[in-house]
């Protein structure tokens, strides 16, 4: 997501599938993570980042998401170790507001091992 919103000046990328992405490196969900003191030092290279935006926000695919980004299809589950689903409700906002996206599905079941587990509405 970040390299189709941040990068792609030619806008190649006609859509992204993502499978548990981190979306916003500020939320102070992911932040509670073990992994994230990691991600704050090494993930970015401070070179490569203008003096006018943050570290976090530069790395952040939320922060580049705009009217011109591609569709996206991300994945999140329910009980991840490193990335929550507090960053799939911040993508969903950011997609709502910024991109006014219409959803093909009212709903989604989400099932594991054949047993219903969780009803998300779009």
């Amino acid at each position: 997501m970040f390299y189709a919103n941040k990068s792609d000046k030619n806008k190649n990328v006609k859509a992204v599938i993502n499978i548990v992405e981190s979306i916003d490196l500020n939320d102070p969900g992911f932040k509670n993570y073990d992994e994230y003191s990691f991600v704050e030092k090494h993930l970015i290279d401070p070179k490569i980042v203008d003096k006018n935006i943050s570290l976090m926000d530069f790395g952040s695919p939320v922060h580049w998401i705009g009217k011109s980004s591609p569709p996206a299809l991300s994945f999140y589950g329910l009980h991840d170790t490193v990335v929550p689903l507090s960053q799939k409700k911040i993508l969903d906002s950011v997609l709502k507001k910024i991109l006014s996206i219409m959803n093909l599905m009212n709903s989604m079941e989400i099932i594991f091992h054949g047993k219903k587990k969780a009803t998300q509405n779009f």
